[in-house]
């Protein structure tokens, strides 16, 4: 059976990176993205083989061996094969392989392409491993690296200052969640004594409310890092500094997707904690309406599609939150195509144009129809216009939704909604309307950076024909039609802000710039550029726990070293006192003993001649002595 054969996906993608890392200077240019390209092509297809084999039996399969002992506890490493891990593996080695042919030729001129391809290829290979984990111990080990390929990859062109600042706030900042994870991770396996899926779903039960809701709270900070919801997002636009395919990559199939895997994954045992749901739930949708309101007014390319991809993870935190499983799985599956559509899309936009400032661009739809067609699917699937994938997989969340019958999550999610079609489209608009008049540049992409483009957007026209199928596969169903008249309204919603940003952007019909000019619109624009001034925030406490480090560095200097040096200070003049008292005083009480010892030794030794004639004499004249001092006493 070809699932027994799943461990061996992230293989090829593993030698590839100990070859173009080891071999960097004798790899020829060409020779390591071939490399690369045909190693994740490999896992592309085993990819594929296994989730057609999933789609078709419906069986799971899970392999292990014993991988080290822990005290009385075995600790085994193995692979889990079912729906959800076997969809994850299609995503992850379908965006990969696309975006390797991509980069082909988007880094052609760049240098250190061996480094590149060897350092994609550890990305979508830990992504893989991390899907195949069969426990918690292993998973948390792929997520790390994971972690560590995003920082080498977004800091990419280390040359640039701020490549080497994003990279770094990415990494910090994921790290906060990671030791949430790891903490869930110790706490459950310290109750329950394994990391393995299987028996923390049947044990974790036996743990106390309080524990249960603690462990899936530090489980989900995980998530909330990796996948930058509120309040860890911040990292997401700086990381834009990287090359354009590690965008699409990230966005697409790999780091922000593992968030929203494990709360799949783990999804047996949120059941046992409405309260903690319920948490997920409004971090969700609270992030989707963040996302979604800074992205509409944003000016860089990729920003804008960054600030979307926080929007659209929270859409699937949401969905699970509101126990719509599947419904957050396929719009998943969605986003995946749409965002890295939108994403290859800007990379070509960027190559040909040498600029990332929308409001700079304009008139692209003259380069060619293939790339503006393709990238106007992958907007109307975002936006959730019918009959397109993004529309079905918001629906199912909207339904899930209802069947919770909570509607303030339900008013929340139409609106973050509506702001999707505004500013897709205010972003589409700007770059491809030829209602700009403005200069496109002269170089033009090759086929290897637009056919990835046609695919995707293949894919995200027909993924809703697959609705039904999906829903129906996943372990988790979801009701359909209950709510016919709520989902024609949030269409019409949505439909709304797409025909307002067509009037706005592309026809001209109505002033922006009018608009502005009132005092409330000026400063909800200034909020939303700033995104909520949360990063500004961030920033601002840095700098005031830097400056009160530079106080206490001062009180430190001048205070806590000014005592101790005192006290040293005061110490070495007693000690040069004591030096005195101790040369003069005690060693010349000692030395002055010594000398009068000395010299009256030396006068000794004049007696001792040796000569019994002397010793004779001397003998006589004391006995003569002792004689008179007897008879002057009147002895």
């Amino acid at each position: 059976m070809v699932m027994e054969y799943a461990w061996l996906i992230p293989v090829p993608l593993f030698i590839v990176f100990g070859i173009n890392i080891l071999l960097n200077k004798r790899l020829k240019n060409r020779t390591s993205g071939y490399l690369a390209t045909g190693a994740v092509a490999f896992s592309f297809i085993l990819s594929t083989l296994i989730f057609i084999s999933s789609l078709l039996t419906g069986s799971k399969f899970h392999g292990s061996v014993t991988w080290f002992q822990l005290g009385e506890h075995v600790i085994k490493a193995g692979y889990l094969i079912d729906p959800v891990s076997s969809l994850m593996l299609l995503v992850v080695s379908l965006v990969s392989f696309l975006v390797f042919i991509y980069s082909l030729e988007f880094m052609e001129d760049d240098r250190s392409k061996p480094r590149f391809f060897g350092e994609l290829a550890l990305f979508s290979g830990s992504m893989t491993g991390l899907v195949l984990a069969d426990n918690f111990l292993l998973m948390f080990i792929f997520w790390e690296l994971v972690g560590l390929c995003s920082y080498l990859l977004i800091g990419f062109w280390m040359e640039k200052s701020e490549a080497a600042s994003g990279s770094k706030k990415a990494f910090l900042i994921t790290r906060i969640g990671d030791i949430l994870m790891l903490s869930g991770i110790m706490l459950m396996f310290t109750q329950i004594g394994s990391f393995g899926f299987e028996e923390t779903f049947n044990s974790f039960g036996q743990l106390s409310g309080d524990l249960q809701t603690i462990t899936l709270l530090l489980l989900f900070g995980g998530a909330v890092g990796k996948s930058a919801q509120l309040p860890l997002q911040v990292w997401i636009p700086d990381a834009m500094v990287g090359p354009t395919p590690v965008s699409a990559l990230i966005h697409a199939a790999t780091m922000v997707k593992a968030g929203v895997y494990l709360l799949a994954r783990i999804s047996p045992l949120l059941s046992s904690s409405p309260l903690v749901t319920s948490i997920i739930a409004y971090f969700g949708i609270l992030t989707a309406l963040f996302g979604a309101y800074s992205a509409l007014t944003q000016k860089d390319i990729k920003e804008i599609l960054a600030y979307s991809t926080i929007s659209h993870i929270g859409f699937m935190v949401f969905a699970i939150g509101v126990m719509g499983y599947s419904a957050s799985l396929f719009h998943l599956f969605n986003h995946s195509a749409f965002k890295a559509l939108l994403f290859l899309a800007a990379g070509v936009v960027i190559t040909e144009t040498g600029k990332h400032d929308i409001t700079k661009m304009g008139n692209f739809w003259k380069r060619g129809k293939l790339v503006p067609i393709a990238t106007l699917i992958g907007c109307l699937s975002l936006a959730g216009i019918p009959p397109l994938g993004g529309w079905f997989s918001k629906e199912m969340i909207l339904t899930a939704t209802m069947q919770g019958g909570n509607y303030i999550l339900v008013s929340l999610f139409i609106l973050a909604s509506f702001l999707s079609p505004i500013y897709i489209f205010r972003w589409y608009s700007l770059i491809f309307s030829t209602n700009r008049r403005k200069k496109v540049g002269d170089k033009s992409s090759g086929y290897l950076m637009v056919l990835p483009i046609v695919a995707l957007a293949t894919i995200a026209g027909l993924a809703g024909l697959f609705n039904s199928s999906f829903n129906e596969w996943m372990p988790w169903s979801l009701h359909h039609g209950s709510h016919a008249i709520l989902a024609i309204g949030s269409t019409l919603v949505v439909l709304t802000g797409f025909t307002l940003a067509i009037l706005i952007y592309h026809l001209k019909l109505i002033d922006i710039n009018r608009i502005k000019e009132n005092t409330l619109f000026e400063i909800l624009h200034k909020f939303s550029f700033n995104a909520l001034y949360i990063d500004d925030s961030y920033t601002k406490l840095g700098f005031k726990a830097f400056s009160f480090s530079i106080l206490a560095s001062k009180f430190d200097d001048k205070y806590v070293d000014g005592v101790i040096n005192a006290f040293g200070a005061f110490g070495r003049k007693v000690s040069s006192k004591s030096k005195s008292f101790d040369d003069i005083g005690i060693d010349g009480v000692v030395n002055g003993v010594a000398d009068s010892i000395k010299f009256s030794s030396s006068l000794a030794r004049k007696i001792q001649t040796g000569l019994v004639r002397d010793y004779s004499l001397w003998i006589l004249i004391g006995t003569i002595t002792i004689l008179i001092i007897l008879k002057i006493s009147g002895g």
